[in-house]
């Protein structure tokens, strides 16, 4: 995934265990497990208009985690 991409998302709050480094050179430190590798690869495949339409609806236009996308019938 872009640098540029993952930089955008930590800025929106899209990526959930991120941090900078406070001496220089500040790289960004990002962990995510494969569920969470999985939901940003999904982010990413999204198109444009599908993210600015659910921003118009006043939804979020991050993708949920598995757990909150599909619910599982006992």
């Amino acid at each position: 995934m872009p640098a540029a991409t993952l930089h955008s998302w930590v800025q929106r709050g899209w990526v959930k265990k991120a941090r900078q480094l406070t001496q220089p050179p500040k790289y960004w430190i990002i962990w995510a497990d494969d569920n969470e590798l999985e939901r940003l690869r999904k982010q990413r495949q999204r198109s444009a208009p599908d993210i600015l339409h659910q921003r118009w609806k006043g939804e979020d236009p991050t993708v949920a985690p598995d757990s909150e996308m599909t619910k599982t019938s006992p």
